[in-house]
C-alpha cells in the first residue's frame, strides 16, 4: 500500500491509491507489458510498450517508469490512469542530436548453434544473442571482438557497448545456460556446474563472431561483471576440453569489471555466501578439488591471453583482493595482467572512474 516501486521474480509493480489500482509490468522478449488490475485482482486494462520498463518509484496518482532498450538509453516516463486506462507520458527524454552522439552500434538478435543444441526459451533457432556492429568502421587497429560472458542476451542499452563500437569493435552478448531473464528452468542450468557448461557456450559464441565476421579468431576476447568477470577470467584459462568436449580456438584477452578468480575463498570473504551455494549446488569449500579446478587464480597454467581487471576498494559483495589475488598470480608466472583499484563499490564507477577504466584498458590491450 506504499508508494514505493517494488519487484519480484522479473515484474515490478506499484500501487496508485488515489485509483484504487496496482500497475505491474513483465518484460518479454519483444517489450513489457503493462498491467492495470483492481484491489481483487481483476484486470482492468494493459498496455505495450517497446523496450525494457521497470517502475522506479510512485506517488498516489503517478508511476514513474523507466525505459531503455539497444538502441535507447534509459529515459523517463509516467504513466497514471485516465478513464480507467492506463496512460504514458514522456517525461525526461533525450534530444535527437544528444542521442546521435550517443548510438554507435547497429544492433539486432541473432542465433547461434552451441555444443550441445541447446535453445534458449522462446529462440527457436538455437542460443540467443545481441549483435553490436560498429556504425562506421573507420579503426581497423580496433577489429576486435568482444564476448559477453555473462548477463547477455538482453535488449538493453549499454553505454559501454556504444563506446568500443565507436572504436570499432564488434560486441556479441549471448544468453549463455544460466542467464536471468529466461525463466526458472534456465536459470538453473548453472547450479552446480559453476565454470563448466556456460563458458563453453561463449567459445560457441565466438566461434558464430569468427564465422560471420572478418575478425580472426586470435583478436576475439571476453568480457564481463561480477559473475560476468569470473566467467571472463574462467575462459581464459579453460582447458582445452571439459568433460570430453572440446572447446574451440581459445580466447586472446579478457576484461574483468568486480569479478573473482577463487570461487571458494569468494564465497566465504563476500557478502555472496547463499548466490555461492547456489552456483556451486552446494557449499563450496565442501568439493575443493572440483571448485579449485575451476577457480582461474588456481589454474594459471591454462592461461591463453592477457587480462585486465578492474575493481572497486568499497566493493560490498566481492572483496577487491579477489582480482588482486588473480593478478599477482598471472605476474608470478610470468603471464600479462593489468589491474586497476578504484575507489567505489560494485560497479558503480564515477564518470572520472569510468573514463580512467576505458583508457587504461584499452592501453593494456596495445
Amino acid at each position: 500500500r506504499g508508494y514505493q516501486a517494488q519487484s519480484y521474480g522479473g515484474i515490478s509493480f506499484t500501487y496508485l491509491a488515489k485509483f484504487q489500482r496496482t500497475l505491474s509490468i513483465a518484460q518479454n522478449e519483444s517489450g513489457s507489458d503493462l498491467y492495470l488490475t483492481d484491489n481483487t485482482g481483476i484486470l482492468r486494462d494493459q498496455k505495450f510498450l517497446t523496450g525494457n520498463v521497470e517502475v522506479l518509484g510512485a506517488t498516489e496518482d503517478t508511476a514513474y517508469l523507466q525505459i531503455t532498450h539497444s538502441l535507447r538509453p534509459p529515459e523517463l516516463l509516467k504513466a497514471s490512469v485516465f478513464a480507467g486506462r492506463i496512460v504514458v507520458q514522456d517525461f525526461v527524454i533525450y534530444r535527437k542530436t544528444d542521442l546521435a552522439q550517443m548510438l554507435h552500434c547497429d544492433v539486432k538478435k541473432i542465433s547461434y548453434q552451441t555444443f550441445d543444441g541447446l535453445k534458449t526459451p522462446g529462440d527457436s533457432e538455437g542460443m540467443r544473442a545481441m549483435l553490436w556492429t560498429p556504425k562506421v568502421k573507420n579503426d581497423t587497429k580496433h577489429n576486435l571482438g568482444l564476448v559477453e560472458a555473462f548477463y547477455g542476451g538482453s535488449d538493453l542499452y549499454s553505454s559501454f557497448n556504444h563506446t568500443v563500437c565507436a572504436l570499432g569493435m564488434t560486441v556479441i552478448s549471448p544468453a549463455v545456460r544460466g542467464s536471468f531473464a529466461y525463466g526458472p528452468q534456465y536459470r538453473t542450468l548453472i547450479e552446480g556446474d559453476l565454470g563448466g557448461k556456460h563458458i563453453l557456450d561463449l567459445f560457441w559464441a565466438a566461434s558464430w563472431l569468427q564465422k560471420n565476421s572478418d575478425i580472426p579468431a586470435n583478436q576475439i576476447g571476453t568480457f564481463g561483471g561480477s559473475l560476468g568477470g569470473y566467467s571472463a577470467l574462467r575462459s581464459i584459462n579453460f582447458p582445452t576440453d571439459l568433460d570430453g568436449i572440446k572447446r574451440p580456438a581459445p580466447f586472446a584477452f579478457a576484461r574483468s569489471v568486480v569479478g573473482y578468480g577463487d570461487i571458494i575463498k569468494t564465497f566465504e570473504q563476500g557478502s555472496v555466501a547463499g548466490e555461492g551455494r547456489r552456483l556451486c549446488g552446494e557449499d563450496c569449500s565442501k568439493n575443493p578439488e572440483k571448485w579449485n579446478a575451476r577457480s582461474p587464480t588456481l589454474t594459471i597454467g591454462l592461461n591463453t591471453g592477457p587480462t585486465y581487471l578492474v575493481h572497486g576498494k568499497l566493493d560490498p559483495r566481492i572483496p577487491y583482493s579477489s582480482s588482486e589475488e588473480f593478478h599477482k598470480a598471472m605476474l608470478a608466472q610470468g603471464k600479462k595482467s593489468t589491474f586497476l583499484l578504484l575507489e567505489n563499490g560494485h560497479g558503480n564507477l564515477s564518470f572520472e572512474e569510468s573514463y580512467l577504466d576505458l583508457k587504461t584498458w584499452l592501453g593494456s590491450l596495445n
